[in-house]
């Protein structure tokens, strides 16, 4: 088994803003197969008693979801949360996001740096809204009562399964522990006696504050990203301050959380998305073909380069510099050769590389991308104090790197970083040092733009990247990575043929977009997240190692918006085949959908769905949700049933218009006027049900009005174009 966030119980007098319409003492199951005890052997639904066992009835198979081999697996577990709008479906995941923020706030309260969160020149400005920030982690996570069920192998070496129960109860956080039985059958966890740890808490007597290297308790824990594209959620106007350090990820993925896409002030900046989304594109195309097919018929195979000129708002043309940087030009090709010969071990002259075309951007963008990296708690100690590289400026986006000597240092410790906060800077000093690419070679001002073969562009990387490692290596390292790829200086579009056409990736339909940013946001992530595995925040203190998540909550909130039915019918499919071509194995998964899309559900079986209304768990009668009929997974598992007076599934704007024919005709039996002075009515109501489409209702309805005029004109005419239609679909 493998990592599941199982279920979430909100407690007595819980946050009411989180709280909303959900009901306290509620077990929220995601897996349905596991059944909660408490110490009476009573199952607990919605009882306030506390959980004793658990027990776990194994109807679905293990590895259903997962990817690759035994020897390379990628442990995956999928659910799903569906109901109505107003259903408790948002409200049950911003109490997960609170909770998870409250927890590890709780545990280390520097994992956000509110200083790093705002780019306010003004220092006053900057300065209040620190404080406005503080105030919100105090005021809005205040009272967040809730219970966290999740099942996991401990991190340690000789790892044993276990369900770890977190509570937050008067700001209180705990955590208890349900060990396997096993003797059981059905399998069942039981909870050890005098195993519960109190976590920075202020009770007298049995805390245990975690100290640093009991952090391994996140390691135990899991790293959750959400992605949602609503334009109506996750807005810190409605929601708190606090919300907006969950969408900044300068921290090396040290907070479990994050939000996507950014958003500032609950909006959305869509040309940076679909810049990142590009970027996160190229890399995984690059390497895997599978993932070059974006749809039937839509597959990558030539790309267009520029440079983008959105990355230098400071840049002075006559001068061909960044504004930002005081160094002399002299200054920046002795920084930038230092830095070539302790990345690459040899000493490389520029000369030959300043003419250049887009050298200056390259060699601009490079020492910016130094400075922003010492923002980076791992590399703050370079910002000042006898490690400083940069000499203070009245503005602070304006910097003079200095030191010589500290500068050797830092670009050491970049040279062994190895994660992705170097990867953009990686790309940038792999390409000033092998030079593959030529400015004249790739970029023309006319419309008509030279296309690169994108299986060419792959080849000139792969084979100088392979040029610098020992063949007898080649076996250990036989792709090259992120770091290698493109640097972000430069624009990128994708087209599906080898000319210059509108058939490229700026004109996908919004669907589309919607489904490539999705998937590519997940695997950017999880890239990122695996490269932190083994980096140090001090080398001098061995147990200050990063912390490095190997169970992943991935929640999809909504993905169906902008979609075709039929993208959401392959979403979960081409998701797993997009993780499995690019990650052999990434550790564990679990995958959970909010969503109103039957389609999606059709791929998750029900013991794997929560089903809610009202705010309150609801029963799902039918067998099963997995590979169901869409229409009929859209009446019963969306709540529709009772909505629906027909019993058929229609727009209700149809099914009004239906229903005042059929009162008409009703009336029209009643009535005593003549069938000439209800002809106007009568062709009406015979033109709307000749369009009408179920043929049982439609023919029904035919006979009804036929019988007002004592003919079966109608029904004839009905039969007479389905006879058509079927001598044509069948050539008879």
């Amino acid at each position: 088994m493998s990592f599941k966030l199982i279920a979430i119980r909100p407690l007595k007098e819980c946050n009411p803003n989180y709280l909303k319409n959900l009901k306290t003492n509620q077990l929220y199951k995601f897996y349905n197969d596991y059944i909660f005890y408490d110490i009476n052997n009573q199952e607990i639904i919605d009882l306030e008693n506390d959980v004793s066992k658990i027990a776990y009835l194994e109807n679905i198979p293990e590895d259903l979801f997962s990817q690759g081999a035994d020897d390379a697996k990628t442990n995956i577990n999928v659910s799903a949360i569906v109901g109505k709008n107003g259903s408790g479906k948002s409200a049950l995941i911003e109490l997960l996001v609170a909770s998870i923020v409250k927890i590890s706030l709780g545990i280390k309260d520097d994992f956000i740096n509110p200083e790093n969160l705002y780019d306010s020149k003004d220092e006053e400005k900057k300065k209040e809204l620190v404080a406005k920030y503080n105030e919100s982690i105090v005021k809005d996570l205040n009272s967040i009562n809730v219970e966290i069920y999740f099942y996991y192998n401990l991190f340690q070496e000789n790892s044993r399964e276990k369900i770890r129960k977190l509570k937050i109860k008067n700001n209180e956080i705990t955590l208890l522990d349900f060990d396997k039985d096993f003797n059981s059958n059905p399998k069942t966890f039981s909870l050890q006696k005098n195993t519960e740890i109190h976590i920075k808490s202020h009770k007298p007597g049995g805390e245990k504050d975690l100290s640093k290297s009991e952090l391994l308790f996140f390691k135990d824990f899991f790293y959750t990203m959400i992605i949602n594209y609503s334009h109506y959620g996750y807005n810190t106007s409605e929601t708190g301050e606090w919300l907006k350090g969950v969408f900044h990820k300068n921290d090396s993925y040290q907070l479990p959380i994050v939000i996507n896409p950014f958003r500032e002030d609950g909006n959305i900046d869509v040309n940076s998305e679909k810049y990142l989304a590009s970027s996160r594109f190229l890399v995984n195309i690059l390497q895997e073909k599978k993932l070059r097919s974006i749809a039937k018929g839509k597959d990558v195979s030539h790309i267009s380069i520029e440079i983008d000129y959105n990355k230098f708002s400071h840049w002075d043309e006559s001068e061909k510099k960044d504004l930002r940087i005081n160094n002399r030009n002299e200054e920046k090709v002795e920084y930038l050769e230092l830095l070539l010969e302790i990345f690459y071990d040899e000493k490389i002259k520029l000369k030959n590389f300043i003419n250049e075309s887009f050298y200056p951007y390259l060699r601009d963008y490079i020492l910016v991308k130094l400075y922003k990296i010492t923002f980076y708690k791992k590399y703050q100690k370079y910002r000042k104090g006898k490690h400083g590289i940069i000499m203070k400026n009245d503005n602070p986006l304006y910097f003079t790197l200095i030191s010589p000597d500290n500068l050797r240092i830092y670009f050491e410790q970049l040279k062994d970083d190895g994660s992705h906060i170097t990867d953009k800077l990686c790309q940038a000093i792999f390409l000033l040092k092998y030079q593959y690419l030529k400015g004249d070679e790739i970029f023309i001002e006319k419309l008509n733009e030279k296309l690169i073969k994108i299986d060419d562009l792959y080849e000139v990387i792969d084979t100088t990247f392979k040029s610098r490692v020992d063949p007898e290596e080649h076996y250990l390292m036989n792709k090259f990575s992120i770091a290698q790829s493109l640097p972000s200086i430069f624009k990128v579009n994708y087209f599906f043929e080898e000319k210059y056409s509108n058939h490229n990736f700026n004109n996908f339909s919004s669907g589309e977009k919607q489904k490539l940013y999705s998937i590519h946001s997940v695997i950017y992530h999880l890239r990122n997240l695996k490269s932190v595995q083994d980096l140090i925040i001090d080398e001098n203190d061995p147990n200050e190692k990063m912390i490095y998540y190997k169970n992943v909550n991935i929640i999809f909130d909504e993905i169906e918006l902008y979609s075709h039915p039929d993208f959401q019918r392959t979403f979960l499919n081409d998701l797993l085949k997009a993780i499995n071509s690019v990650y052999q194995r990434y550790d564990n998964l679990n995958i959970l959908f909010i969503t109103h899309s039957p389609f999606i559900l059709s791929d998750i079986p029900k013991q794997n769905v929560l089903f809610l209304k009202d705010g309150a768990v609801d029963t799902f009668d039918r067998a099963s949700t997995f590979a169901a009929n869409i229409s009929d997974l859209l009446v019963n598992s969306f709540f529709f049933s009772n909505e629906i007076k027909s019993g058929l599934l229609m727009g209700e704007f149809a099914e009004e218009t239906i229903n005042k024919t059929i009162h008409w005709i009703k009336g029209a039996k009643k009535s005593e006027k003549s069938f000439n002075q209800i002809k106007d009515d009568f062709d009406y109501h015979r033109q709307i049900i000749k369009i009408i489409d179920e043929p049982i209702l439609r023919l029904k309805l035919a006979e009804m009005l036929d019988e007002l005029s004592e003919q079966s004109e109608v029904q004839k005419e009905i039969a007479r174009k389905q006879i058509d239609y079927l001598n044509k679909k069948f050539n008879l």
